[in-house]
């Protein structure tokens, strides 16, 4: 779902000049990066360049938004800007925990990957409503979003046992999610900057090898 009503979709098909937020969630729910959408014909109006990366995240209404958000993405990441107490700890980091339980791991060996029922599913997205709601009483929100960007997919080798990457493989379009836990304050959305190139890639350790002589 875009967040964007059927008269802007209409505009947008149009031709007509959009907020470029707009175009952000159009882009997001069409599964597309953003400059694959801009219109030549508006290069005359006066785009950030940097805008072209930019992304919104909603605030979260329900736990099952949330996760469908966060299930459906092919690697996603959580931040926290709210201000931790003694007050709000307990459910900031039940919220923090249950989500980055569910995170999608590219890294994943194919046999140890589990699918979750969808009665376990419904049963998440209850206790994340119940977290969304505990935390909006510390005027607290949860922002989420979805962008789409080019990365290089882990691949698995049998043989090895284990996941890769290498230098030439192809990129291949994903669609990412990033959440933010903020302050209430921040309104119903939250624009931030995104790269189109996804290749932040944290290469899990690799066992030393015992046959390999250490240079002294």
């Amino acid at each position: 779902m875009s967040n964007v009503d059927r008269r802007t979709v209409q505009r947008a098909e149009a031709g007509k000049p959009l907020q470029i937020e707009t175009m952000s969630s159009i882009a997001s729910a069409l599964n597309v990066q953003l400059r694959d959408i801009l219109d030549e014909s508006n290069s005359t109006n006066e785009y950030d360049p940097t805008s072209k990366s930019l992304i919104v995240l909603h605030r979260a209404h329900s736990g099952m938004q949330l996760l469908n958000t966060v299930r459906d993405c092919f690697k996603g990441s959580i931040t926290c800007e709210a201000e931790p107490t003694d007050q709000n700890i307990d459910v900031l980091e039940s919220l923090v925990g249950t989500i980055e339980s569910h995170l999608p791991d590219p890294w994943e060996l194919p046999n140890t990957q589990r699918s979750t029922a969808l009665s376990e599913q419904l049963r998440i997205a209850v206790k994340l409503g119940q977290q969304i709601k505990q935390l909006s009483e510390h005027d607290i929100s949860v922002f989420a979003g979805t962008y789409a960007a080019k990365t290089r997919v882990p691949i698995y080798d049998p043989d090895e046992g284990r996941m890769y990457v290498h230098s030439k493989q192809s990129y291949v379009l994903v669609t990412l999610c990033r959440l933010i836990v903020a302050p209430y304050s921040r309104g119903e959305r939250i624009s931030i900057n995104t790269e189109d190139i996804y290749d932040q890639w944290l290469i899990p350790p690799s066992e030393p090898d015992p046959n390999q002589e250490i240079p002294f």
